[in-house]
């Protein structure tokens, strides 16, 4: 358009027509050197793309490393300073509690009532009742027990284990009239108490001997019980019998964990029955309902 404009005016002006053809020719070259330089620019541009796509992969892992080794430091220092400033706070809230005794009083309540919370919420058995006596053991005789249960099992109350006094019987019957109070507290049914008793006798002499070994499972039900104790003790051969008789002495186990052992450990075992000893049990439940335990 522009060149146009300018014919109009230099026609208008009276120029002939070999001028105008003059000015035409100098507008188109000088056009054309304009694109030359333009080809120039952009060949050269095309080049430089070239000789990017040309860099080895190499140089560009290369520079990839370089970068990645330059930033890490400063998130490593990053890091190590906030972890710093955590266990800074962590510290300095130790350090608080350590210098105040109200903070420890309080997290001695609040731990205690975690504990009973959770021990509430547990199955409890509890036993309570006495050792009565025994009979068919003569006189000057005690009892050693003790009540046996699994390792879930976990005593809070009571005494687990005991003895009696010695009885010196005016009749059939030596009576103890011991007291059994054990309050548990557990989280399976298995190794449910069974109560394991021996049978002391102390003679004119002041020997204490055994006379015999016994157990029985603790009722699984509530209630009142009257249970019953079948004693027996172990044989000897003919010789050390012989010398029992005379001397005392009796064959006593070498383990009185073998007393409610399993029939499998007890086979070899040679044993003449003994006395009974009677024993009264209450039995109290909790939480047993909540775990789905019937009784």
């Amino acid at each position: 358009m522009a060149s146009t404009d300018e014919d109009v005016k230099a026609a208008d002006r009276g120029d002939d027509a070999d001028a105008i053809s003059e000015r035409r020719r100098a507008r188109r070259e000088r056009r054309g050197a304009g694109g030359d330089d333009d080809d120039d620019s952009s060949s050269r541009r095309r080049r430089g793309r070239r000789d990017d796509d040309d860099e080895g992969e190499g140089d560009r892992r290369e520079r990839r490393a370089i970068e990645r080794s330059t930033s890490r430091p400063r998130d490593v220092s990053r890091s190590r300073s906030r972890a710093r400033d955590d266990g800074g706070r962590e510290g300095g809230a130790a350090d608080r509690i350590l210098r105040d005794p109200t903070l420890q009083a309080a997290m001695a309540d609040n731990l205690k009532r975690k504990a009973l919370k959770e021990a509430e919420s547990r199955p409890e058995v509890h036993v309570i009742g006495e050792i009565v006596g025994a009979t068919d053991f003569g006189t000057g005789v005690s009892c050693k027990w003790a009540l046996v249960a699994g390792e879930k099992w976990e005593v809070l109350n009571g005494e687990a284990a005991g003895q009696t006094h010695t009885d010196y019987a005016m009749g059939d019957m030596a009576v103890w009239a011991h007291p059994l109070d054990v309050h548990y507290v557990t989280g399976t049914v298995h190794g449910w108490p069974r109560l394991t008793v021996q049978v002391w006798k102390l003679d004119e002499y002041g020997r204490n001997e055994i006379q015999a070994y016994g157990f029985v499972h603790m009722p699984a039900s509530a209630g009142s019980f009257d249970l019953e104790v079948s004693t027996w003790r172990p044989l000897g051969s003919h010789g050390v019998e012989v010398g029992a008789f005379f001397l005392g002495s009796k064959p006593q186990l070498a383990s009185s964990a073998m007393v409610c052992a399993d029939v499998s450990d007890r086979y070899r075992l040679t044993t003449e029955s003994a006395g009974t000893v009677h024993v009264h049990v209450d039995m109290v439940f909790k939480n047993l309902d909540a775990h789905k335990v019937e009784w």
